[in-house]
């Protein structure tokens, strides 16, 4: 998106461009209704950000029972501070299906790549990739800004990005009803091929979904918002970084994995 041929200053390898995605290979997205959208973030061209749909709300890092977050229910939370505030808002981080990064995001990023970085807080958390980079982003502090939702097939509606779930013929079997009663699926009746890439690009392409931009159902760019609840300093408090500091200053080619147990600062952050 916008790529910039005028910048030589790229030490990184990878093209200058002004956003870059990253998606599972079931997702289908509407490219250019993305790209106006993101076109109206405008960060400056070294802001790292973080751009996601707004229906990936932020939830606690990690998934099922490895999670990253202290040992104190909301409840000792609150008292232990003396107010309502959730500290566990310190742990929280929308998932990356999909994520966009700003150009300044892949700049402080890219090191850690090179370490295998995603790889191996994934591999920490036993987690995929779309939950193990929202462990990313926010180890980095990225501020994410909200987008209009991507939405699970056969759900198609004008102010969606895109759909998830696209080519994936063992959900289109569960929509139709084919073990539908097994597996807790809804029985609908959708044609062979209607969770194909042609079949969703066809869904996408009819003439009531052609024109998003003219339409206002959900958020408009002056409506557009930040994330609630994602700080851009939570990793502060975790021992991976009171051993090692912020991950863009660590030296090249290291990634130092943080573990879910490094999560727990032992409650001392709670009374700050």
């Amino acid at each position: 998106h916008n790529r910039n041929p005028n910048n030589s200053n790229n030490n990184n390898n990878y093209p200058l461009y002004d956003w870059y995605a990253f998606f599972d290979d079931d997702v289908y997205l509407r490219k250019e209704y993305v790209a106006k959208l993101l076109a109206e973030l405008r960060p400056p061209p070294d802001f790292p950000m973080a751009a996601l749909p707004y229906n990936q709300i932020p939830k606690i890092l990690g998934f099922d029972n490895r999670r990253c977050y202290p040992p104190y229910t909301p409840l000792d939370a609150a008292e232990d501070d003396g107010n309502d505030d959730n500290k566990y808002d310190q742990f929280l981080y929308p998932w990356g299906m999909p994520v966009f990064y700003s150009r300044g995001a892949l700049d402080v990023m890219s090191e850690g790549y090179r370490a295998n970085s995603l790889v191996e807080q994934c591999a920490a958390f036993d987690v995929t990739h779309d939950v193990g980079n929202a462990l990313l982003n926010w180890m980095y502090g990225l501020p994410a800004a909200m987008l209009p939702p991507l939405a699970n097939l056969p759900d198609v509606r004008d102010d969606y990005i895109g759909s998830h779930r696209a080519g994936r013929e063992d959900v289109g079997e569960r929509m139709r009803g084919k073990d539908a009663l097994d597996r807790g699926g809804r029985a609908i009746a959708l044609p062979e091929g209607d969770f194909s890439f042609y079949g969703t690009h066809e869904r996408w392409m009819s003439p009531r979904n052609r024109h998003p931009e003219d339409l206002r159902k959900l958020m408009t760019v002056a409506e557009r918002r930040w994330f609630p609840n994602v700080t851009t300093d939570g990793f502060r408090r975790t021992f991976t970084y009171d051993r090692h500091g912020d991950p863009r200053s660590w030296p090249e080619g290291v990634w130092h994995t943080m573990e879910i147990s490094d999560c727990d600062m032992g409650g001392e952050w709670l009374n700050e």
